[in-house]
């Protein structure tokens, strides 16, 4: 594997291509494995010349498998974790955005309340003036 795990936030195109690479990984892996099979094969044929060199390469091969395995699973674990995270502060957010649009509402139909009752006094105080200067 080339590329490794990047060690901030990983977005889904990351672990997507990181995926991609994983499996080329073990594409290349069982491929060389298929080769050292065919080796073996040949070598049970005409005897034991290195077989010992390649048990060891395999089982280095199993075990670099396995280590890329946790790694990923691992990643994974951790891309979750922060997805739900970022899950709950959006969450969070729109909850206060919502709050925020009831408190404007609340503002505005008071404000609305308290001009019409004001309009409504001077339109009164108007009236009776003009009722009393009518009137002299």
């Amino acid at each position: 594997m080339t590329g490794g795990l990047p060690s901030g936030g990983v977005s889904r195109h990351d672990l997507d291509a990181f995926r991609a690479e994983l499996r080329r990984d073990l594409d290349d892996a069982r491929a060389w494995i298929g080769r050292v099979d065919e080796r073996v094969n040949r070598i049970d044929e005409h005897g034991s010349r290195n077989a010992g060199v390649i048990a060891a390469r395999v089982s280095g091969q199993a075990g670099d498998i396995a280590e890329i395995k946790a790694e990923f699973r691992a990643h994974l674990g951790e891309h979750r974790r922060q997805q739900e995270a970022a899950e709950a502060r959006l969450a969070r957010a729109a909850e206060a955005a919502e709050e925020n649009r009831r408190q404007a509402r609340r503002w505005m139909i008071a404000t609305v309340f308290t001009a019409a009752g004001v309009a409504a006094a001077w339109g009164s105080l108007l009236w009776e003036i003009s009722r009393h200067v009518a009137g002299r």
